[in-house]
């Protein structure tokens, strides 16, 4: 079958304390990506889309072998307002522990506030090599001084970070939980919701009416609440989590119904990576059928997540937007990328057999093998 498509990771969290990655130099935070990248491609994913920490070194570096991992798509560090979900100042701090400028402190997110300021972030992140940009339009779970239903950049900050990002040909994710922030993202022009957990019927069907996707990342919760103290994740983050797992499942299986396109993502931290195949069985308890859990790891990905395909709304217009050259992915055919795994079991009957990485026996990136235990 193809190989796997995670739309949702941050390689360089290696703590689920987002924060600590301003405590550490470059060379250690890129080093302790290395064994995460090794376990995504074993667990038979061969594209990834990082949603803030990777950059294009260990993207190229994943391309050209250097480093064992997954193709690496990735959008530079996402976008945080002051006080917003990048921001990982606690109350009393003035700077992060590292003392660093907020665009070099080595967290997923970078600082920016104000129009010009935004559209200079989009601008930078996309010199960088950058291939879609990522906002956060709502508060978060792993920032220390904003609530869930905050309303995140204003809205002519959003319009402006999309109307930049399709002046250079990428699209924009943002982080939104509320049906609020899902709909004024939409209407600013956001092509990707990541989570979504509570938002209605409205936001997700404005959210397919302008041709965008959902990611859910339902295991991260379920992961957090389970060993999230353990791995390091502040007790003010996990007060947060309530019933976003539960809340999470009704709005992905309302997106399906609604024919809204879903990628599958983890948004997994620390040593809870290894969990990355797990939101299967949480996407199938949700009431999801087979064929869509395939679809979410595979085809459906394969046409979104690397590259702006077709029509992207912004702004309440609609601007066609050339998708990069490159072979097709997330499907068996000829002239496809080379992106293959052979699973012991039938995924077609039982998608939960590739939650265990023993079943995935064979991963082929770009037509080279890079696992066999049969």
């Amino acid at each position: 079958m193809p190989g796997l498509i995670d739309s949702h990771v941050h390689v360089t969290a290696s703590s689920a304390n987002l924060r600590m990655p301003s405590t550490m130099p470059p060379s250690l935070l890129y080093a302790r990506a290395v064994p995460i990248l090794s376990g995504m491609l074993d667990r038979g994913f061969t594209t990834v889309r990082d949603c803030g920490g990777a950059d294009h070194g260990l993207a190229q570096a994943c391309d050209e072998g250097t480093l064992r991992g997954p193709r690496v798509v990735h959008g530079g560090k996402a976008l945080s307002q002051t006080g917003g979900h990048g921001d990982f100042r606690a109350a009393g701090d003035v700077a992060l522990n590292s003392g660093a400028c907020k665009c070099c402190d080595f967290t997923i997110a970078r600082v920016c506030d104000g129009v010009d300021a935004c559209r200079a972030a989009v601008r930078d992140e996309v010199r960088k090599g950058a291939r879609h940009v990522k906002v956060m339009a709502s508060g978060g779970v792993a920032s220390p001084t904003d609530r869930l239903e905050n309303l995140q950049f204003s809205e002519t900050e959003l319009t402006a970070i999309c109307d930049d990002a399709r002046n250079a040909g990428v699209y924009v994710a943002a982080h939104a939980y509320t049906d609020e922030a899902v709909l004024r993202a939409v209407r600013c022009g956001v092509t990707s919701v990541e989570h979504g957990n509570l938002a209605g019927d409205g936001a997700l069907e404005a959210l397919r009416d302008a041709g965008g996707f959902l990611v859910p990342t339902l295991i991260t919760y379920d992961a957090l609440l389970k060993e999230g103290a353990a791995g390091g994740a502040p007790a003010v983050s996990l007060k947060k989590i309530g019933s976003l797992v539960a809340e999470g499942q009704r709005r992905l299986e309302r997106a399906c119904a609604l024919h809204l396109p879903v990628c599958y993502g983890s948004d997994l931290l620390g040593n809870m990576h290894k969990h990355q195949s797990k939101s299967i069985a949480l996407h199938l308890a949700a009431g999801v059928d087979a064929h869509h859990v395939l679809g979410s790891l595979t085809a459906v990905p394969g046409a979104r997540v690397p590259e702006p395909r077709g029509a992207l709304r912004s702004g309440g217009r609609l601007a066609k937007v050339a998708p990069r050259d490159g072979p097709p992915r997330g499907f068996v055919a000829r002239g496809a990328l080379a992106d293959l795994i052979l699973v012991d079991g039938d995924p077609l009957e039982d998608p939960s057999v590739l939650m265990d990485e023993k079943n995935i026996k064979v991963v082929i990136k770009g037509g080279r093998v890079v696992k066999d235990i049969r």
